[in-house]
């Protein structure tokens, strides 16, 4: 009996999947490591919820490396059919009424391609600079709740979208987002975006017309709120403007602690083999 039992157990393990072996190979690394260097009880706690929620990004990197020994046409059109649904979510891009987009849908193909997983904890920051695209989860933004079951437009589950107001930078909502829960985003930095459109110049005048739409909506704010704050007034019920930035005093504590976030991040956060 003792046999057979080891037996099982043995084979068990054995059918368990590349993926999942270097997950608990990691795991209990990192309990040797919590250990050793004396961790509290709520910090060993936290790290291994952490680690338990970076799952969906292992998997998508046993995904990647799969895709790499295909050829770039074929990555490319994997990728778009993967990740297309979370590019829809940006309206702007939704909204291209190109009439050889169906043949030649280009720039979702390379957005796509470029799209990078992310996971912030409870409570954690989400630098500026990025376009986010929520998969799961909620953040907390500008005010409002966004939340991955958005509407058909995607209007509750992205934010940073205004990176490509690249003419007009001070236009741009500079808010980090604040995780409510663990959050699962899509992630591309506002640079990246910008690049990749200039590759297509079918779609330039499109994206142009919005930007231009864009600014002078809130250029027309700006005004307006600087006129109601030098009279002495909030506009809008605001404590502060947010479109003329002129007339806040900054916190550099606050901006340097964004610097360093945005930093962190830009270099890949969590390292996965």
């Amino acid at each position: 009996l003792w046999g057979y039992l080891v037996g099982t157990f043995c084979g068990l393990a054995a059918g368990l999947s590349p993926m999942i072996k270097m997950f608990r190979e990691d795991l209990s690394a990192m309990n040797h490591f919590m250990a050793a260097h004396g961790l509290p009880s709520q910090t060993r706690f936290r790290m291994r919820e952490y680690v338990h929620q970076t799952l969906p990004l292992r998997q998508i990197a046993v995904e990647r490396r799969l895709l790499d020994n295909l050829s770039p046409a074929m990555q490319a059109e994997v990728s778009y059919k993967i990740n297309s649904l979370w590019i829809e979510h940006v309206w702007y891009l939704n909204h291209l009424h190109l009439s050889n987009a169906a043949e030649h849908p280009g720039l979702r193909i390379e957005l796509a391609s470029r799209l990078s997983p992310f996971i912030f904890p409870p409570g954690e920051f989400c630098p500026t600079g990025f376009m986010y695209i929520i998969q799961r989860g909620s953040a907390l933004w500008a005010g409002k709740m966004l939340r991955a079951d958005a509407d058909s437009m995607g209007r509750k589950s992205v934010w940073g979208d205004d990176v490509v107001l690249e003419t007009a930078p001070t236009l741009q909502l500079e808010f980090p987002a604040l995780a409510a829960t663990y959050l699962h985003v899509f992630t591309i930095e506002g640079k990246t975006i910008n690049d990749v459109i200039r590759k297509f110049p079918e779609v330039v005048p499109h994206i142009a017309r919005t930007c231009q739409r864009w600014i002078m909506r809130r250029a027309l704010v700006r005004e307006a709120e600087r006129r109601s704050f030098e009279h002495g007034s909030a506009f809008r019920g605001r404590l502060r403007p947010i479109y003329a930035k002129e007339l806040i005093r900054p916190d550099s504590t606050a901006h340097d602690m964004r610097a360093s976030l945005a930093g962190s991040f830009s270099k890949g956060g969590l390292n996965l083999r």
